[in-house]
């Protein structure tokens, strides 16, 4: 190689090294303006009609819950799944029976949490809803048959603070720090 074409080349090598650095940090603060922390715990509880009782380790509110809202004489925790994530992801929950959850939180505004929730059976979609669940809050749907009853599926939502709380909903968060 020439000298001007070894001096293109240590330019275009430290170009490309720059900008592979400047990718990286911006993929960095990228990541810091999602805010805050979201945890998403989902239960899974089998109601049925085989005067088994209440399962213990079901939270006392939702028991009370479970009791208002149906007329079973079993519920029984079938699975409990929690996961702490960033903002803006969304969350695949596979239900016993086979069946995927898809939570996806959208928005929170200092007591509410928006979020989005997908229903798949296979490759096709069952549910689709958006609602808004106050921090620290759950949601029960009852669903569909499964064992020797229905599948009632609890969404529980939970943030320190979050993204856009205090402003517009497109608006971008604060970076940390």
């Amino acid at each position: 190689m020439t000298g001007a074409g070894s001096n293109r080349a240590r330019l275009l090598t430290g170009a490309m090294i720059f900008a592979l650095i400047a990718l990286g940090r911006a993929d960095a603060q990228a990541q810091s303006f999602r805010g805050p922390l979201l945890t998403v715990t989902i239960d899974s509880v089998l109601a049925a009609d085989t005067k088994e009782g209440t399962d213990p380790r079901l939270p006392d509110p939702i028991k009370r819950e479970l009791a208002e809202l149906f007329g079973y004489s079993t519920y029984r925790l079938v699975s409990h799944q929690e996961i702490t994530t960033n903002w803006g992801r969304e969350l695949d929950f596979v239900l016993p029976g086979g069946r995927v959850l898809r939570v996806a939180p959208q928005n929170f505004d200092g007591h509410m949490v928006a979020m989005a929730v997908l229903m798949f059976d296979g490759e096709r979609p069952v549910m689709s809803t958006d609602f808004k669940l106050e921090n620290g809050g759950d949601l029960m749907l009852g669903g569909h048959r499964y064992a020797n009853g229905m599948l009632i599926v609890t969404i529980g939502v939970k943030t320190e603070s979050a993204p856009n709380a205090g402003g517009p909903s497109d608006q971008a968060p604060p970076p940390n720090g």
